[in-house]
C-alpha cells in the first residue's frame, strides 16, 4: 500500500480548509463530517498522488490545518466519543472565519 499524500499546500489546502470551515459552521454539537469532507474534496477532482480518493484522515495534513483548529475548541470533557464533535464554540469561529471581510 502506496502512503503517498495528497496536495497538502496551495489550492487543495484552501479548498479543504473552506470546507471544513463550512461544515463546522452548521455542525455545533454534532460529530464534523470528516467522510464527506473528504468525498467532496475527491469529487472537486483532489486524489492523492497515487490516484487514491482523498480519506478523511488527510484532512489534518493541510497547510493551515482548520481542522486541528477547530477540534482543539472543545467544549470539557474531551473524551473518544466527542473527539470529532464541533463545539458551538468552534462553530462560532468557523462562522466568523467564513463571513469576516478579508483585510
Amino acid at each position: 500500500m502506496s502512503t503517498e499524500a495528497v496536495e497538502t499546500t496551495g489550492r487543495c489546502a484552501r479548498d479543504a480548509n473552506m470546507l471544513v470551515l463550512a461544515y463546522a459552521a452548521v455542525s455545533a454539537g454534532k460529530d464534523l463530517p470528516r467522510r464527506q469532507i473528504a468525498e467532496t474534496l475527491d469529487s472537486l477532482g483532489y486524489q492523492h498522488s497515487d490516484g487514491r480518493p482523498v480519506d478523511a484522515h488527510a484532512l489534518r495534513g493541510f497547510e493551515g490545518n482548520a481542522l486541528d483548529v477547530l477540534m482543539n475548541v472543545a467544549a470539557p470533557p474531551f473524551n473518544r466519543r466527542t473527539e470529532h464533535r464541533t463545539s458551538p464554540v468552534a462553530a462560532a469561529l468557523a462562522y466568523v472565519a467564513l463571513t469576516r471581510p478579508a483585510a
